[in-house]
């Protein structure tokens, strides 16, 4: 789809690039991409039923995950996220840096002992899984079904997570997490 095909939906591309450049911080980055409000950003089936949710029902997702995360994990360190793509991973994600924490993506098809190795290497103590995980003894974990019943909350106020560390194995085949 080329940049000018977005105009009618709202997006203004080259717009939007300027304003990051001015200020590139994950709160700048977040404002832009909710700005969208009612523009419809996500598209799922669930069967044969089509569902959609747009970028105000997003970031109110995100604010109800955050809150609950602050509450879960307290505001500070790294939350590492081992789920597949599903409607639940942009609120996800973002409510682990708007709740004052660092974020660790990592495959979730990897074996337990993978993630374990990774999060270490990363500093990490806590996880957000799609199924219960046999990691080290001291972290904390929340499945994202259990976030997903988060209670909807209002006027949250964020605090913003710094960085975020992505795993990868380059050419070497042996994962590696970079910050």
């Amino acid at each position: 789809m080329k940049t000018e095909d977005l105009s009618h939906k709202g997006y203004d591309v080259i717009g939007n690039c300027r304003k990051l450049a001015e200020e590139m911080t994950f709160k700048n980055l977040y404002s832009i991409i909710c700005a969208h409000g009612n523009i419809e950003a996500a598209v799922w089936l669930e069967g044969d039923d089509p569902h959609s949710m747009t970028f105000d029902q997003l970031a109110q997702l995100t604010d109800n995950y955050a809150e609950a995360l602050s509450h879960t994990f307290g505001q500070s360190g790294r939350v590492c996220i081992a789920v597949d793509a599903c409607k639940e991973w942009f609120p996800l994600f973002w409510g682990i840096i708007r709740s004052g924490h660092d974020v660790l993506t990592v495959d979730p098809s990897m074996p337990d002992e993978k993630v374990a190795y990774l999060m270490r290497q990363a500093g990490c103590t806590y996880l957000v899984s799609s199924k219960a995980r046999k990691v080290s003894d001291g972290t904390s974990q929340l499945l994202v079904s259990d976030l997903a019943k988060a209670p909807v909350i209002s006027n949250y106020s964020p605090v913003w997570g710094h960085d975020i560390a992505l795993c990868t194995s380059g050419t070497t085949a042996e994962c590696r997490v970079y910050v």
